[in-house]
């Protein structure tokens, strides 16, 4: 039944609770069987060409999110709406890229794969990778509704920080202690146990000497339900290259701690429930981490 619900059709994505319902009657030994077919058709058909195999390739990953991944590592293939474009890429549970990432573009005659990049994955050792390229044959238009995206994905960190640089010294400074802030908060969050609400919560850093650094200081932005997510935006001051690295480490700390707390009252506004208790706890012991390294 699950192989007939991965090759169902690729214009409507199958429910998933059927899925699941199929999933939970497995035997032991029919669930690992089926994990290795469903693994070996991915290693046949992750170099996705057009919307009718990406959505296959979809299909195939939420199969073995619930059947299981064996002693390979869980990969989730996402559809992301950017600005001008849609991007499509198969991740691990740290975010990292493997395989095929590919740009889209939707025209009257269908959605087209535009760029592909090739990204190496330990569990498939014969793949090379690749830069960007642009795509010609076999890529072609295919009409198909959507692209699909994979619904019962891990949960990922939900903490960014797009950082906004200069060619200054403050801007090497923030990189590298959010860069080492955010690969603890990797491993320490636990976005399962915090709630549905909020998923995405952006703190954008930009540093002094940046074309749109307006100044000092800590804006709050808004709360999108729809996409769940929180926007905030860290403007440095222009003597933080001036602290030392405890000091840059703390005022991150209490600045993002402000966004915290403006995040749980919109939501708590909106009658929402989410545990930014352990949100916050989490946060804490990341950044505790953090300034035990830089002592």
């Amino acid at each position: 039944m699950i192989r007939d619900w991965v090759h169902s059709s690729l214009d409507v994505q199958p429910e998933l609770g059927n899925l699941r319902e199929a999933a939970r009657r497995l035997d032991p030994d029919a669930r690992h069987t089926l994990s290795q077919e469903l693994i070996a058709e991915l290693r046949q058909t992750w170099q996705y060409t057009g919307a009718r195999s990406w959505n296959r390739l979809v299909c195939l990953c939420e199969a073995l999110a619930e059947v299981g991944w064996g002693k390979l590592t869980r990969l989730d293939a996402v559809c992301i709406y950017g600005t001008d474009g849609w991007a499509t890429s198969l991740i691990d549970r740290r975010h990292q890229p493997h395989l095929q990432w590919g740009w889209w573009g939707k025209r009257k005659a269908g959605w087209r794969l535009l760029t592909v990049r090739v990204y190496c994955s330990p569990d498939f050792p014969e793949v090379v990778p690749t830069d960007y390229v642009h795509t010609t044959a076999p890529y072609h238009d295919e009409q198909v509704p959507r692209l699909f995206s994979q619904r019962n994905y891990q949960r990922q960190c939900p903490l960014g920080f797009p950082l906004y640089c200069a060619m200054n010294e403050a801007s090497e400074m923030a990189t590298a202690i959010v860069r080492d802030l955010h690969q603890l908060l990797i491993d320490i969050m636990h976005p399962d146990l915090y709630g549905d609400p909020l998923e995405h919560f952006y703190f954008s850093v930009l540093c002094p000497g940046f074309p749109q650094h307006s100044g000092p200081g800590l804006k709050i932005g808004s709360f999108n339900a729809k996409t769940r997510s929180f926007y905030s935006e860290l403007y440095l001051p222009e003597d933080f290259a001036r602290l030392n690295p405890q000091e840059q480490t703390e005022f991150l700390r209490v600045q993002l701690a402000k966004a915290i707390d403006s995040a749980e009252d919109k939501l708590r506004r909106r009658k929402l429930v989410y545990r930014f208790d352990l949100f916050r706890a989490d946060v804490d012991r990341a950044f505790q981490s953090l300034l035990d390294a830089e002592a």
